[in-house]
């Protein structure tokens, strides 16, 4: 299947049916449930799962990936930010500094495709 990569810095939010492709750069360690996603021009953007129906394998940082979903505007208050930094086992200081609500262009994902060996197998509910 030929899909056209819709590069991340042209995401707007609002945009529906695209896919973007790109090289993990953070993953839950909780349950794999949200994913960081850096394309090849060095835009990163947060990447949901649609209903919380599927998961990423929590090895999946450093993987190539391809994520087709929509992109939506949110508002995230310092307890989410607070959260996600905690998913990822930042340090104290780093979920200290999310001290104010953030806008961003985030990706709501209904499908994933995690590139290479060596991946565990994704949370199950």
């Amino acid at each position: 299947i030929e899909e056209q990569i819709t590069p991340i810095a042209s995401l707007q939010g609002g945009e529906r049916d695209v896919v973007i492709a790109g090289t993990v750069t953070d993953v839950c360690k909780i349950k794999g449930c949200w994913m960081n996603v850096k394309d090849d021009a060095g835009s990163e953007i947060f990447v949901q799962f649609e209903n919380y129906g599927f998961f990423v394998p929590m090895n999946s940082t450093g993987h190539r990936v391809k994520v087709h979903g929509r992109a939506m505007k949110m508002e995230w208050s310092v307890e989410e930010l607070g959260h996600f930094a905690e998913d990822a086992h930042k340090s104290p200081e780093e979920i200290a500094a999310n001290n104010q609500p953030k806008t961003r262009v985030t990706f709501m994902a209904d499908a994933a495709w995690v590139e290479g060996p060596g991946l565990d197998n994704p949370h199950s509910q």
